[in-house]
């Protein structure tokens, strides 16, 4: 593979992964496609992997460059979402807080983290391990009525920002 092939992990046609090959077609051994740099090229080979448009094809160099352009103009779009995406999801994580709904919206505070168990003792016993399930959750309790809610670890990161700690 030449130093100015090109790779990309995905297409706006469905492909998970994109190579571009430059080559001279037939002019290699036995009559097989020569690779070379882009710049001693006539052709190009582009093969597509997963996704509807797996396969490979050859082109000319010119509409293998103007694929790459393509590409480019895609990944750059599709990083400038995703980074948009990420910059929203922060934001919300950040405005995040546990209000008690009983109270007026008073924030609740941070109790920690607790494994809750389904089943109970007796239940292991009979039946198994296998018979009871763990669940790690972070508590939020209102200090006014004692309402609490309970949040899955692992979703978020916790104590949330507008929430203080016991």
């Amino acid at each position: 593979m030449a130093d100015d092939d090109f790779r990309y992990d995905w297409s706006p046609d469905g492909a998970s992964g994109v190579a571009v090959e430059w080559i001279i077609p037939e002019a290699g051994r036995f009559g097989r496609d020569r690779h070379v740099s882009r710049a001693d090229a006539s052709h190009a080979r582009i093969t597509e992997t997963g996704g509807a448009p797996s396969g490979s094809r050859s082109v000319t160099r010119g509409e293998a460059d103007a694929y790459v352009a393509e590409l480019t103009r895609a990944a750059t779009e599709r990083g400038a979402k995703l980074e948009a995406e990420a910059a929203q999801r922060q934001r919300w994580r950040d405005e995040l807080a546990s209000r008690c709904p009983h109270c007026g919206d008073q924030p609740r505070y941070y109790d920690g983290r607790q494994r809750l168990q389904s089943g109970g003792a007796g239940a292991e016993m009979v039946f198994g391990a296998l018979s009871v399930s763990n669940v790690d959750v972070h508590i939020y309790i209102c200090g006014s009525c004692g309402s609490i809610e309970l949040f899955e670890d692992g979703r978020l990161p916790h104590p949330l920002p507008g929430n203080a700690s016991a």
